[in-house]
């Protein structure tokens, strides 16, 4: 409900998984197929075809994407997070134009 009040309709989003982005009504951009592809990669595929968002759980990104807890910061804002079980957390990122340049890591 968030990202359909908020992103609006049609927005869309990278994601491993569809059903957060169907219940948005937004445009589902799979990045699943892309593991082990870096941030910096995901990002420009993404913008590509017209990603203004990535959305996930970071802890599973991490595991997708290998330099994610690295470049994080360099290529994505986090605009709203939500707490899931087990003290998880699911985020909503801003992909930023070009990745921060001088934001090297945490």
């Amino acid at each position: 409900k968030w990202i359909l009040e908020n992103l609006g309709r049609n927005s869309s989003i990278l994601s491993r998984k569809p059903i957060v982005v169907y219940y948005a009504d937004a445009n589902f951009i799979d990045i699943w197929n892309k593991k082990g592809w870096k941030l910096g990669r995901i990002t420009e595929y993404g913008r590509r075809h017209g990603a203004q968002y990535l959305a996930g759980y970071p802890h599973k990104l991490g595991r997708l994407i290998p330099d994610f807890d690295r470049e994080e910061r360099r290529y994505l804002k986090r605009i709203k997070s939500f707490p899931a079980d087990g003290g998880k957390e699911y985020v909503i990122y801003k992909i930023l134009k070009e990745g921060c340049k001088g934001c090297k890591g945490r």
